[in-house]
């Protein structure tokens, strides 16, 4: 059930082989090959991998390449390289204690992306170190709806569904079971209605194509959904299996091009699986059908069509003030709706106000249009005789996120002048520009010619697919993606939630992609996102997610909308998302949170994430928006392009993260780093216990501790508390790599930091901007380890008022050569006049005395 990295298990084209490998860890992957073709599954691969040594990604002067996907390129210039051994070590010692037993097998793939082997050479083992019975869900903690598989007695009912031998007809029983989910859950739902029964048990076994959303309600309530041991894996598919006949329609030296009738089976193929491995539409630049990295044309060398006038829209600002800021900034609740924003669903955002702040703010807008007329070789293959189906993907400038584009008709194609006039897209993020960065082109019968990508024709359906060498494809295990939400569990109100249900142990797959449905702004961060996901949750209370895997779904996997209360998310794995693994996002009356309609008390537990946004790249591991009093805990995140958790504002507070491991993220991006937060738009709730009976802009505290968060791919800091985030507790942490160690900017304040270890970053320990009496930043008893030359120990208001600065005092700080800056002074003489007590500075220390630290820090008292 578990994902399976391997070479042989997971790239079937010769170029996606030649990715994956690299040169230093070869000798693994060609032994694991070995190993597949003895046990029979490496036989496909091999046909693919004929022209292994040919097939190569498009390359140019006007081309940009993923760094990340260069051996090597995980380890910052800065960092030592023996310090920086010694700490994946402990990554992967950590790792092994808070993973648990069902996802042991997945630590080879933390120490594959940690590179260990690459970076370190061969290491002792610690992979089956540590365990992890007792140790998490010590917060919000309940008793679990576990059910015996077996219990006699009236009130429980069981049924029984396989995908291989049942029958709608039979009764359900193990002996006779019934053939589809939906059956099922029509029989659970009456008979409940009919009898009282207390829990229910629907035991499933084999793949099962689903033809549209299952649908579960209240009247499901108290039911489990769960693998039936002993049997098959249960496999809910949003793919429709394809009957194909292949004929030739051309070839190359190393490469076939082959074409299929689909006339009957689909009206669209938006996403294609081959024995379960995900292959790419026709694109150019070219790309290897299983990385995750990306290569585009530098958006800089294209020219962009102006934004659209959508006219003026129409503002909101409360009258009420949050208060904490010393500049004033993100006091006021303020959106605006229509204009520009009328692409958005609901259409409104507070990047569509009247006076956005922030960094690099201003109102919304994107381009209009991509013109080549003076750069048409750009795209070597124009003009396109049918641009109809075509699709732009596009970076933001600055690689805040990316839009994607239709051309959607001829009309908005100019072929003389080599100019696509954008119908519809630019969405999936929340802020704007007059330009387009780095981008592709997708979705266009010219540039199908390369191993792995196909195009399907909607007018002719006809299905075209590029393999290497002239062999024909395979006939079997084609499957088009085509459902987007595979499961939604949906209450009829707050007040009749679908109670106590739990889904076990089922693998969820091939979830059509959502990147151009409607998408909204959940509020004031950065983000865009579109309310809908594989397993979609809203209205529930007490429902458990538990060893399930969410693998190659195109879309996000796995949504909490509105009002959820107690959700647990635990030991799952989430691998090859195409957008975000987890979100939560609630509801509110403009900055009244009150309602309730939010996930509240979720529990995100022992969860391994990793691969994601495989298409959209403002994607995360775990995204919350309107969210408050979530746990995260023992969780692993890497491998991602941007933020491995994010917070889009401050909603409610109350949130905790513990012992969790972040690496590999903001692979593909700019800024940010394992955590980051906004909190430019201010909410009123009743978390905070001194609240009162009106509420307060004043959230609870969130708390970030015993974390392990690498900053790796120049992160800007390994916590980002971005635009406004203010009421956090962040203690106890290690913080490798990044440019800063605490950032508090544009109004943010009351943030704590304490008890941390910031190690080799490569700017500054601190970056705080003027505070208010009563709401100062805290930064004492941390270590603080810096790589610059001239270092200084960061910027704050030297000028400030005592009240009004923040507290500092007990830092250990360390340098190349033992000497660092506070306010343009020397440390010893910025300390003789009383500030900065119990602080010191001295040259770097030894491996040793900082890997101790970390340890203690993270595996002591566990």
């Amino acid at each position: 059930q578990r994902s399976d990295t391997s070479v042989a298990a997971t790239i079937p084209f010769a170029a996606s082989c030649k990715w994956r490998l690299g040169v230093a860890p070869a000798f693994r992957y060609i032994a694991r090959f070995t190993m597949a073709l003895w046990l029979g599954k490496g036989a496909l691969c091999l046909l693919w991998c004929v022209s292994l040594v040919y097939a190569q990604p498009a390359t140019g002067d006007d081309l940009v390449v993923d760094a990340f996907t260069q051996p090597g390129s995980s380890r910052p210039s800065y960092a030592p390289a023996s310090f920086d051994c010694k700490a994946r070590q402990l990554a992967m010692q950590f790792a092994a204690t808070i993973v648990p037993d069902q996802l042991r097998d997945l630590l080879p793939a933390v120490s594959d992306a940690l590179e260990i082997d690459v970076l370190c050479g061969n290491v002792e083992d610690t992979a089956t170190e540590g365990r992890t019975e007792g140790r998490f869900a010590s917060r919000h903690s309940r008793t679990s709806h576990e059910p015996a598989m077996h219990q006699d007695g009236s009130n429980v009912l069981n049924l029984y569904v396989s995908a291989a031998s049942g029958d709608d007809s039979n009764e359900g029983s193990m002996a006779r079971p019934l053939l589809t989910i939906e059956e099922a859950l029509v029989r659970h739902k009456k008979i409940r209605q009919n009898h009282q029964y207390g829990r229910a048990t629907i035991y499933l076994s084999g793949r099962f194509h689903v033809k549209d959303v299952l649908s579960i309600d209240d009247g499901h309530s108290f039911l489990t959904l769960r693998d039936w041991p002993g049997e098959d894996v249960p496999l809910i598919s949003g793919g429709v299996p394809l009957k194909v006949e292949w004929n030739p329609v051309g070839q190359s030296q190393v490469s076939s091009t082959w074409s299929t009738d689909l006339t009957g089976q689909v009206a669209s193929v938006p996403g294609l699986r081959i024995d379960g491995q995900r292959l790419f539409r026709a694109r150019y630049p070219n790309v290897n059908s299983m990385t995750t990295g990306d290569i585009r044309i530098a958006g800089g060398s294209a020219a962009w069509v102006a934004p659209k006038d959508m006219g003026t829209p129409s503002y909101y600002t409360s009258n009420l003030t949050r208060e904490g800021t010393a500049d004033g900034e993100f006091s006021k609740y303020t959106i605006g709706s229509g204009g520009p924003c009328s692409i958005f669903s609901p259409p409104e955002s507070y990047w569509c106000a009247e006076h956005p702040e922030g960094g690099g703010a201003f109102q919304f807008r994107v381009p209009s249009g991509l013109n080549l007329s003076a750069a048409p070789s750009l795209l070597p293959n124009l003009p396109y005789k049918d641009a109809s189906q075509a699709v732009f993907n596009v970076w933001r400038p600055a690689r805040w996120a990316n839009w994607m584009f239709e051309v959607d008709s001829n009309k908005n194609y100019d072929r003389e002048d080599s100019i696509f006039y954008f119908e519809r897209g630019g969405f999936q993020g929340a802020r704007g520009n007059d330009n387009g960065g780095d981008f592709f082109v997708e979705n266009v019968m010219e540039e199908l010619d390369y191993p792995g990508e196909f195009f399907f024709n909607e007018t002719t359906c006809t299905l075209y697919l590029v393999v290497n060498g002239t062999s024909s494809p395979p006939t079997e295990g084609l499957v088009a993606t085509s459902v987007k939400d595979l499961m939604q569990i949906i209450g009829g109100s707050p007040e009749r939630p679908v109670k106590g249900l739990h889904v076990k142990g089922i693998t969820f797959v091939d979830s059509a992609h959502t990147y151009l449905d409607a998408h909204g702004i959940p509020s004031g961060g950065d983000w865009a996102l579109q309310r809908k996901a594989a397993l979609f949750l809203e209205n529930t209370t007490e429902c458990i997610i538990s060893q399930c895997l969410f693998k190659n779904l195109d879309g996000n996997a796995l949504m909490l909308s509105g009002y959820n209360r107690f959700t647990e998310i635990r030991e799952n794995e989430f691998v090859f998302i195409g957008d975000t693994a987890m979100a939560a996002w609630g509801f509110t009356d403009n900055e009244y949170g009150t309602n309730g309609l939010q996930p509240r008390y979720t529990q995100v537990v022992q969860n391994v994430v990793h691969e994601i946004g495989i298409f959209t790249k403002q994607a995360s591991c775990w995204f919350q928006a309107k969210t408050s009093q979530s746990l995260l805990e023992g969780n692993i995140c890497f491998n991602g392009p941007r933020a491995g958790i994010n917070f889009n504002d401050g909603f409610g507070g109350g949130s905790r993260l513990t012992r969790n491991l972040v690496f590999n993220t903001c692979r593909q991006s700019g800024d940010h780093g394992p955590f980051n937060s906004w909190d430019r738009l201010p909410f009123i709730t009743e978390v905070n216990p001194d609240a009162g009976p009106n509420g307060s802009f004043v959230p609870a505290m969130n708390e970030i501790d015993h974390n392990f968060m690498i900053g790796n791919y120049e992160s800007q800091e390994a916590i980002d508390n971005d635009d406004g985030s203010c009421y956090y507790s962040t203690h106890d942490n290690v913080f490798l790599y990044s440019g800063n160690g605490m950032k508090n900017d544009f109004g943010g304040h009351d943030n704590h930091h304490f008890n941390n270890l910031y190690a080799y970053s490569s700017n500054e320990c601190l970056s705080i901007v003027a505070q208010l009496p009563g709401h100062i930043d805290f930064f004492f008893n941390n270590t603080c380890v810096l790589t610059n030359a001239d270092p200084s120990i960061g910027s704050f208001d030297c000028d400030a008022a005592p009240d009004a600065a923040p507290f500092m005092e007990g830092l250990d700080l360390y340098t190349r050569d033992g000497n660092i800056t506070v306010c343009s002074e020397p440390l010893k003489e910025y300390m003789a006049s009383g500030k900065l007590p119990y602080s010191s500075v001295g040259a770097w220390p030894s491996d040793e005395y900082l890997i101790d630290l970390a340890t203690a820090i993270l595996l002591e008292n566990m």
